[in-house]
């Protein structure tokens, strides 16, 4: 391996971009979630919707009680 110093140091950056390259691959899930939290607490949203929460399925109503 004799390598002069510049050759040496390209292939240092090349292992080290392959590396991070690597990494973010990964976590590539992880990364997008959290810019869709960023994004959406940049937005003022925060989680809550103005919808009624919801009922039981089988809940009874007022016209099934004797």
């Amino acid at each position: 391996m004799d390598m002069s110093w510049p050759v040496r140091m390209g292939l240092l950056a090349l292992v080290l971009v392959i590396g991070i390259a690597y990494v973010l691959w990964r976590h590539r899930a992880e990364i997008a979630a959290a810019g869709q939290d960023a994004a959406a607490t940049a937005d003022g949203d925060d989680g809550a919707t103005d919808a009624a929460p919801p009922t039981a399925p089988n809940a009874p109503t007022d016209g099934d009680r004797p």
